[in-house]
């Protein structure tokens, strides 16, 4: 009985990994790579780490414990909203999270505070995709209430487009999450 398999050309995603990192330098950005594609396979992180990404992102949990065992170091991303009968593990094995539940933060803040170290989010703006995120007019209200809590640091904005519903981004809709991201800056004298 034969098995599907894939084969993955280590060579070529460092080489990958490196062409979009000098890419993204140019213009300012860090490059997080993503392994959730591949069930969070060391060789494959490690091939993207020394091309250059900064951190490692996935969608699981297990997968992050499977690098992390591994031994692949790096800062690591959770790219699901986490459950809060799972802060403590998210607070264990990530640097950051993706966030949307105010009782989620809250969950994450006290166990990140109890356990003395400071967890990393990003919260989620629905920006039409309707799968994940605060509505627009509801972030200012719901980033005073997350940036008060201890244990926990807000690091920015992320919004998720082009996959639930099919809404792609584009330049309406980015200037809309631009602008969002102006207004707290301005709002809360964040950068």
């Amino acid at each position: 009985m034969h098995r599907p398999y894939l084969t993955i050309d280590l060579d070529k995603m460092e080489h990958n990994a490196r062409s979009v990192v000098r890419l993204c330098a140019a213009l300012g950005i860090r490059v997080t790579g993503v392994t959730k594609a591949v069930c969070g396979h060391p060789r494959v992180a490690e091939a993207m780490i020394r091309g250059g990404v900064v951190s490692i992102a996935d969608s699981r949990l297990e997968n992050i414990h499977r690098l992390r065992a591994a031994g692949v170091r790096t800062a690591f991303m959770l790219l699901r909203l986490p459950p809060l009968s799972g802060v403590e593990d998210v607070v264990r094995l990530v640097d950051v999270s993706l966030n949307s539940e105010l009782c989620v933060l809250e969950g994450l803040s006290r166990t990140a505070f109890r356990l003395g170290r400071r967890h990393d989010v990003v919260i989620m703006v629905d920006m039409g995709d309707l799968r994940e995120g605060v509505w627009p007019r509801d972030v200012v209200p719901f980033l005073r209430r997350a940036l008060r809590l201890r244990g926990i640091r807000v690091i920015g904005l992320g919004a998720n487009l082009a996959c639930f519903s099919g809404v792609a981004p584009g330049e309406e809709n980015m200037r809309q999450f631009a602008d969002l991201c102006r207004k707290c800056e301005q709002t809360f004298n964040i950068a």
